[in-house]
């Protein structure tokens, strides 16, 4: 069995991921946490093989609450769960010992995998099985080194329009 603590602020997605994991053989979540601060009690308390850890969490957010978790548990492999995330955010939380990324909106088709990957020894990054860490890294190094356009939250089309107006 792999043991798993569940950290989320959301209960619908905690409520969802556990009803995820118990429908499927070798997955159990043996606590959950709403904040930062409740995810390094429970992760130091139960000493699960897998954390998964939401990346923004009221309290603690999710990338400090790793830190704590990796200095007093170094053992435990984190998954993080995210809505969005930039390449520098990435390559942060890797320095800082995160095994895997899984998009919250590919939970469905990518949790239990990058659970077996992590596992097995390899990382999972947003929906991908990676064995050569340092090639993946030095591209995202070089991703966070471009500068992001600003969009506004405009789409790629929206922007072109806007500069077309713009133009006369």
């Amino acid at each position: 069995m792999i043991r798993i603590v569940l950290a989320d602020d959301h209960p619908v997605v905690r409520i969802g991921v556990r009803n995820m994991l118990a429908a499927e053989e070798g997955f159990e979540v043996v606590g959950e946490a709403s904040d930062g601060d409740e995810a390094i009690t429970q992760t130091l308390e139960l000493e699960p093989d897998i954390l998964l850890l939401d990346l923004l969490m009221p309290r603690l957010p999710g990338i400090e609450a790793m830190r704590a978790i990796m200095n007093g548990s170094p053992r435990v492999k984190i998954i993080l769960l995210t809505s969005t995330i930039s390449a520098q955010q990435i390559v942060e939380a890797l320095q800082l010992g995160a095994r895997g990324i899984v998009l919250k909106d590919a939970l469905t088709d990518h949790l239990q995998m990058a659970i077996r990957t992590v596992m097995a020894g390899d990382y999972w990054i947003v929906g991908k099985r990676v064995v050569n860490l340092l090639s993946v890294l030095h591209d995202l190094m070089q991703q966070a080194e471009l500068p992001q356009r600003k969009t506004f939250g405009l789409t790629a089309r929206e922007l072109e329009v806007v500069g077309c107006i713009v133009e006369g």
